[in-house]
């Protein structure tokens, strides 16, 4: 079996539980994400899928209501795509790739948004 810790350029270790009473920042998703695509072995369209599953679990348990698995995993999958887009170049000494590095690790602390577009219309809280 895989070891269940390991590290990630720009984004840390590995999060094999998304636990806590907070919702879950776009840093924590890549690294579920990797989780299951890295360690798991999963493909990457799987390894999306079981990722905004259990996000979405997590808003539904917040009460607010989100927006559809499919849109949510292509977001994913766009996230995904910009790291590994940033990864290729990694090894670049210019100002721009720095620069660029250091913005998508400022945004890795945003959090990760699933709700519905309408969401305010839509919440109930009793």
């Amino acid at each position: 079996m895989a070891s269940t810790r390991k590290q990630w350029w720009l984004i840390g270790h590995s999060e094999e539980n998304m636990t806590g009473s907070r919702l879950l920042s776009q840093g924590q998703v890549l690294r579920k994400f990797y989780f299951h695509h890295d360690l798991e072995k999963k493909t990457k369209a799987k390894a999306a899928k079981e990722t905004v599953e259990e996000v979405l679990g997590i808003w539904e348990k917040a009460g607010v209501p989100t927006s559809t698995l499919r849109y949510n995993k292509a977001k994913l999958l766009k996230l995904v795509e910009a790291y590994e887009g940033l990864q290729k170049h990694k090894k670049r000494a210019s100002e721009t790739a720095r620069m660029k590095e250091a913005i998508f690790q400022g945004d890795l602390d945003d959090l990760f948004d699933v709700a519905h577009r309408d969401a305010l219309e839509k919440t109930t809280n009793e």
